[in-house]
């Protein structure tokens, strides 16, 4: 354990950071196992403060388990991209990882192919203010999980025809 200063540079993120029973629940929820590996990523991720780079988050893990290799760190920091726990971005020529805030996001799962998309919470905020005006609910909108058939899975159908 490296002894970080304990109070976190980012107080200007007001957005709790996930925790890792939430993190495994909504893999879970998207069908999607978890594994020692996507667990012990999820706490290093966790534990982390700000950007990381695949090395960096390899590293981390190493001091775990060393039985983790590269390549599966980085499938793991992919498959965390797409279904939105982590943003990437470009930072000095490299690619850098950070954990998604819980900034409410919700997926969008394709039935047919299981592809997951994520999805902006600003998309449902008409919604929101709608169930409070007019039935005078509190809509929790913490992550939803849309199912349906995405654009090339309802091409591929309608060309079956």
């Amino acid at each position: 354990m490296s002894q970080e200063s304990s109070h976190s540079h980012d107080h200007h993120h007001h957005q709790q950071k996930p925790d890792a029973a939430e993190l495994c629940q909504t893999l879970r929820e998207l069908g999607y196992r978890v594994t020692p590996q996507r667990r012990l990523l999820i706490d290093v991720l966790l534990a982390s403060h700000g950007h990381l780079t695949v090395r960096e988050v390899y590293d981390h893990v190493q001091t775990k388990s060393a039985a983790v290799d590269q390549a599966t760190v980085y499938r793991t920091l992919e498959l965390f991209h797409k279904i939105g726990f982590v943003f990437s971005s470009q930072m000095a020529g490299q690619t850098v990882y950070e954990l998604a805030s819980m900034v409410p996001h919700h997926h969008l799962v394709c039935r047919v192919c299981h592809g997951v998309q994520p999805l902006d919470n600003h998309h449902f905020e008409h919604l929101v203010s709608h169930l409070l005006t007019e039935h005078r609910f509190q809509a929790e909108l913490a992550h939803l999980t849309i199912s349906g058939v995405c654009g090339h899975c309802a091409e591929v159908k309608n060309n079956v025809v």
